[in-house]
């Protein structure tokens, strides 16, 4: 396999098995062999330690595979989320004192309802 040996030059401990040529030949069936070279050679730029199968199948081989926009979506949802709790926690309190009630600041004198 032309990927075995790109990977062995740029990885001398990559160790070129009968059995892992055995193994990876039909995970690799399916993917182009244009796109496992460009997974390769994007993953040879973010990683020191030689890839296994599943870097090189991956869309993304960074490790979301191709995940990061729909991660990146939920988190902000979910942190809207969160920002609304202190609205329904302390509906009636003015807004100068949530800071303090949710920070678990002590009111100081002036700071009455």
């Amino acid at each position: 396999m032309k990927l075995f040996a790109i990977i062995r030059s740029n990885y001398p401990n990559f160790e070129m098995t009968n059995e892992k040529k055995a193994t990876w030949t039909p995970l690799m069936a399916d993917v182009p062999f244009d796109q496992a070279l460009a997974n390769l050679m994007d993953f040879m730029k973010h990683s020191k330690f030689p890839p296994v199968a599943a870097d090189i199948i991956q869309a993304d081989p960074g490790g979301l595979n191709g995940n990061y926009d729909r991660l990146r979506i939920e988190t902000a949802e979910r942190f809207a989320e969160i920002d609304s709790w202190d609205q329904v926690a302390l509906p009636a309190c003015p807004d100068h004192l949530r800071p303090k009630f949710l920070g678990g600041g002590k009111a100081v004198s002036g700071d009455e309802l």
